[in-house]
């Protein structure tokens, strides 16, 4: 598993521009999915964590982040692009105090939610951290 390969939509005359650009915006993600990562705490040396023994490569480490970074990034646009659907959600999730089944896919359903087009080009979709 790694992150999703990014579209830069072929706005670059040659390949080596825009293997360049896709570096550096996989770097942008690995950046944000590091800053996460290094929330997460320390694991205890006693004990054999699979996911730590993963985060201690380097390798593994640098592609655990740029995907943490790229679902932090999308989740971000995603929240911008549908923000009075998702209060809407919260305020019926806040009223009715408890939400699922049924219930809560027709909730969803009905708010219409939008997947947003990112660019990841654009500094407008990059999150401030």
């Amino acid at each position: 598993m790694a992150p999703e390969r990014v579209s830069l939509n072929g706005s670059f005359k040659r390949p080596e521009d825009e293997e360049a650009a896709r570096e550096r915006v996989m770097k942008q993600f690995e950046t944000i999915g590091t800053q996460i990562l290094n929330r997460t705490g320390s694991s205890n040396a006693h004990h054999q964590d699979p996911i730590a023994n993963v985060l201690n490569d380097r390798e593994k480490r640098a592609l655990a982040a740029q995907l943490l970074g790229q679902a932090y990034v999308t989740a971000h646009n995603f929240i911008v692009a549908n923000k009075d659907a998702i209060e809407r959600i919260a305020e019926a999730v806040v009223e009715k105090r408890e939400v699922y089944g049924d219930d809560l896919l027709e909730l969803l359903d009905d708010a219409n939610l939008v997947k947003p087009e990112i660019d990841v080009r654009d500094e407008a979709v990059w999150p401030k951290l």
